[in-house]
This record gives structure tokens, sequence and C-alpha cells, in this order.
């Protein structure tokens, strides 16, 4: 693996070698060792001067990367890398975020008006029954063009409404004039009864043969045979 600090202590000792072969050329007297290692050094200090270069560019290029990322600028160039891939997952995490977010809220909106839709239906459905007459009225019922009594005092129903009226209810005792007469009736006709039962047993118990029987004002009338 390149560490960048150890390529660096590198770069800079290459870069004192060349600047001490320029020293050497400068201070010798010889000749031929200047004009071969003038040559040497010419192309020697123009790649250590580009190396330098680039590594100055590098070091910016990192810093405002490391900046742009929110990661620490101190942080060393091979340090990019691994900064990089944190960025790319948290990047490829958040996508799957919104993704996953903008699908339930499209859930959410298909839910609601499936919602709205069966709230309107009903509520047409409801309008609807109300206008045909008696709503949950079954058809056979409906459809009746007559008053109708049903068996044993049942109550009556009509074509117009549909419904059954509520049976009437019988007045409480001692309360309104038909209450009054009700009473009234009740008493003669137990009276009355309880009179024919006794002359009754009277005539059997005589051995009077009965032809008939009337009643005059509520008094049972005794008739035998001459």
């Amino acid at each position: 693996s390149i560490v960048w600090k150890d390529e660096i202590t590198e770069l800079s000792a290459i870069t004192a070698a060349v600047a001490q072969v320029a020293t050497q050329v400068k201070l010798d007297k010889n000749e031929d060792f200047k004009r071969s290692m003038g040559d040497f050094h010419t192309k020697a200090d123009r790649k250590v001067k580009l190396v330098n270069e680039k590594k100055e560019k590098t070091d910016k290029a990192c810093t405002e990367l490391l900046k742009w990322l929110g990661e620490d600028t101190k942080a060393q160039p091979e340090d990019v890398f691994s900064a990089l891939n944190n960025f790319f997952l948290t990047l490829e995490k958040g996508h799957r975020y919104n993704i996953d977010c903008d699908e339930k809220e499209a859930a959410r909106k298909r839910q609601e008006e499936a919602i709205r839709k069966r709230q309107e239906e009903m509520k047409t459905r409801g309008e609807r029954t109300g206008s045909d007459g008696g709503a949950g009225v079954p058809p056979h019922l409906s459809n009746r063009g007559s008053i109708e009594t049903f068996p044993a005092g049942g109550r009556q129903m009509t074509k117009a409404s549909g419904r059954l009226p509520a049976p009437p209810q019988p007045a409480a005792a001692g309360f309104g004039v038909d209450s009054e007469l009700a009473a009234k009736l009740a008493r003669r006709h137990q009276g009355s009864r309880d009179d024919l039962v006794d002359s009754l047993q009277a005539g059997l118990a005589n051995g009077i043969p009965l032809r008939q029987i009337s009643f005059q004002r509520g008094k049972p009338k005794m008739r035998v045979k001459g």
C-alpha cells in the first residue's frame, strides 16, 4: 500500500540529492565532469520539479475533496479512498431510503383514494335508496298496492310508506272516557255471568227443566216449562 508521508519523504530526499549535484557541478573544475554531470542535473532537476508540482496539486485537491465530503481536512491523501468509499455507501443508502419513502407515500395516497371512493359510493347508494322510498324495505313489501291486515290483529302497511305502523297501545286504566266505559262493561259482564251460574245451579238442584235463558238489563231470567 502507498503511504503518502513516506512518498513525500522520499521525494524530499531526491530533491535534496539533485540540489547537491548542482552544487558539485558548480564547484568542480573538471570540464568533462561538469559537462556530463551538468546534463544529468538538468534532466533530473526538470523531473524533480514536475514531481513536486504534482505533489502540491495532489495535496490541494485532496484537501478540497475532503472538505466537500465533510471529512477531516488533515487526513492524508491515501485516506481519500476510504472517504470516497464511505461517501458512496452513504449516498446509496440515502438513495434507497428516498425511494422507500416515495413508495410509502404513493401507497398511502392510493389507500386514501380508495377510502374516498368507497365513501362516495356508500353516499350515492344511500341517496339512491332514499329516493326509491323506505331504505331497507324488501321489494315484496314496498310494492304492495293496497292496505293489508295481517292475521290475529296484525299491523297494517301501506304502499306509500312501505313501513309497518306501530301496534295500538292499550289505554291505561282510569284515564279517559273509553277506559271508564270498558271497566263498566267488564263489571256488568262479570255480574251477569255470576247470576247465570247461580240460577243454573239452583234450577238443576230443584229438578226444573230449563227452556230458555234471556237477559234483561244484565239480569238473567229463567223460563221453565209449565
